[in-house]
């Protein structure tokens, strides 16, 4: 059962809108809502039920699943002295089976979503209310999340200060933090387009054409393997004389010969799947690691104390955006 993921939406006090107009002059903050969120007794708690939901519903589709492997060894077992009613009543209930194994995994899913979406909403309203009191008390009408930031100064994190606001205590931090939450009285904000960027990147292509070069490496294996599966389901061609007279035990084989090279070939198929992703995330990790490394300078060599995603911005001044900046780190001619 994939583990539930977790998205707190908390819409209207915390975001601001791009087309809004923010002078230097105000004071700006932004929360991590998920840090936060981590150190509230509740929420632990919550998650805790959820955890216990989950297993015991996965413990039910072992159970469901270990029933579900019996029968289908059982038809298997079936020879053409089986009538063929007993054994289409025994695949119809493999079929039932595995419906209410894919109806419970689902319905699983959506009732965990509900009972952490009700849990969480007396927690959103608490920090809500922490964020507000606090913004009223710095004298800021601004605080944005820090999903929604590519750069940004510890100065301006509030984080901790709302979890104090929640009479709770922060974790300490590793690296030791000073003036985290004081809150700059001037601000300089800048956006940049990571979308624009990383395919202008040398490093971007190549990463690109090594997985690309691999997916079809493992293209050529699933189509060699569909070409076996063809040549073997044309030679049981129930026209073909060598099959009509062809002893039912053996054609029960090669079916079942077939069938395990089909499922070889769905296997073939998703590890390839899952291998290119895997390959992918692992050649991306450098580039974006190097990319953020390069927006930090870039964004303090111009004094900058926050930049955006400029995917998230409907509208922003001349001269603002770093992303042209940032290629010509890398020595790349930015495209027109």
């Amino acid at each position: 059962m994939k583990s539930l993921k977790i998205s707190l939406l908390m819409c209207g006090y915390i975001w601001v809108a791009m087309s809004s107009i923010v002078t230097a002059q105000d004071k700006l903050g932004y929360v991590d809502e998920s840090y936060i969120l981590a150190q509230m007794p509740e929420y632990k708690e919550a998650q805790t039920e959820i955890e216990a939901y989950q297993k015991q519903i996965q413990t039910e589709l072992e159970a469901k699943k270990k029933i579900y492997d019996e029968k289908v060894a059982a038809i298997k077992k079936m020879d053409e002295k089986t009538p063929p009613s007993i054994r289409e009543s025994k695949i119809k209930e493999v079929t039932e089976l595995e419906k209410q194994m894919r109806d419970l995994g689902q319905e699983a899913e959506q009732q965990a979503q509900a009972r952490m979406s009700k849990r969480l909403q007396p927690l959103t309203e608490k920090i809500k209310k922490s964020i507000e009191a606090i913004a009223q008390e710095k004298g800021t009408n601004y605080i944005f999340r820090r999903e929604s930031l590519l750069f940004q100064l510890e100065e301006n994190n509030l984080s901790d200060v709302i979890i104090k606001k929640l009479n709770l205590t922060p974790p300490v931090p590793k690296v030791p933090v000073t003036n985290r939450g004081e809150l700059k009285t001037s601000n300089k904000i800048a956006y940049f387009s990571s979308d624009y960027v990383i395919p202008q990147l040398p490093a971007y292509k190549q990463a690109e054409g090594e997985v690309k070069v691999f997916q079809t490496q493992m293209q050529k294996q699933v189509e060699a393997l569909q070409k076996v599966f063809g040549e073997k389901y044309q030679a049981l061609d129930p026209n073909l004389p060598s099959v009509k007279n062809m002893p039912e035990a053996i054609k029960k084989a090669k079916m079942e010969e077939l069938e395990k090279l089909q499922a070889q070939i769905e296997e073939t198929k998703q590890k390839a799947n899952k291998q290119a992703q895997e390959k992918y995330s692992k050649l991306m990790e450098p580039i974006y690691k190097d990319l953020q490394t390069k927006l930090d300078e870039t964004a303090k060599e111009g004094n900058y104390t926050f930049v955006f995603k400029l995917e998230s911005s409907l509208m922003e001044p001349e001269g603002t955006n770093l992303s042209d900046m940032v290629l010509k780190k890398y020595g790349v001619t930015p495209k027109k």
